[in-house]
């Protein structure tokens, strides 16, 4: 009976042996999923976090969140994201904060956003334009400061529009479009695309001010020349056959406005008596001046 009792504490201490731990199961997730063995992965990334792991309860939670081994569902997501987040787990903070502001619920995500914002700079700028567009200017410019010092392109593309709108910060056209430049440079389309409205094609550092008016002058110079060269082409071409007809009809036209209209036969016999009355007066004259 013993050696039985033996055998059987035996067998079930082989059977705990055999199980994952938490962390184990998050490994073996991991090594899946980069297999592209999602189903499998999501298994074992769920099962880490229904022993408490926090590590897998993020990754069960961005497997919910893109679709991956399981249907998108944003609840369980956000559900396995918010007991992440309770044990301390600073990813879960940004995903959560980032789904709130989704949601609109922006409160929420600030207070998210705000407990992970000193390990993750990139939300600087988030942040920033949260209290922008709230118009908070001062808690704004405080955030984009900060995501500048962090080579973040949307702090550094937010704090050039501030410094070019005069938005809390004092006007400074040199300083904005440095900040624009360096967000294009990070490959921030917006930067380049507000750099190409206000004339700035390069991202070579500039004296904004003098450059911009050196562009001005020379773009009107050309459109000044442009238009000469158009005037010059115009007079150039030859005309065509027809063109010469119809201008030739037009001039032809023009002249008939001006001719006389025709004499009647009354006004012709007038005409021809006055003319014979003023012939006859010249030679009376003529006869008076010789006597």
């Amino acid at each position: 009976m013993r050696a039985v009792f033996c055998c059987f504490l035996l067998l079930v201490s082989f059977q705990f042996s055999k199980a994952q731990t938490p962390k184990e199961d998050v490994e073996i997730g991991m090594k899946l999923r980069a297999e592209g063995k999602l189903p499998e992965a999501f298994n074992h990334f769920l099962a880490a976090a229904e022993h408490g792991s926090p590590e897998g309860m993020y990754a069960t939670a961005m497997m919910y969140s893109m679709g991956e081994g399981v249907d998108t569902n944003m609840e369980e997501a956000n559900k396995w994201w918010r007991k992440s987040a309770y044990k301390g787990f600073l990813k879960s903070y940004s995903h959560l904060g980032k789904y709130f502001l989704q949601q609109k619920q922006i409160d929420s995500a600030i207070f998210y956003l705000e407990q992970v914002v000193e390990h993750e700079p990139e939300l600087n700028g988030i942040l920033g334009k949260i209290y922008y567009e709230r118009e908070d200017l001062k808690a704004a410019a405080a955030y984009f400061k900060v995501g500048r010092d962090a080579e973040d392109p949307m702090s550094m593309y937010y704090l050039g529009m501030m410094y070019y709108d005069g938005d809390y910060l004092k006007p400074n056209e040199r300083e904005a479009v440095k900040m624009f430049q360096q967000a294009a440079k990070r490959g921030y389309q917006p930067a380049q695309e507000y750099l190409e409205d206000l004339g700035y094609e390069d991202l070579e550092e500039i004296d904004a001010p003098k450059v911009k008016k050196e562009k001005k002058k020379k773009n009107k110079k050309k459109q000044k020349e442009d238009a000469e060269e158009q005037d010059e082409m115009e007079e150039d071409v030859p005309l065509t056959k027809k063109e010469k007809r119809l201008q030739k009809q037009k001039e032809k036209e023009e002249e008939q406005e001006f001719e006389e209209e025709p004499i009647s036969k009354k006004e012709k016999l007038k005409k021809s008596k006055d003319e014979k009355d003023d012939e006859a007066s010249e030679e009376t004259q003529k006869k008076e001046d010789e006597e």
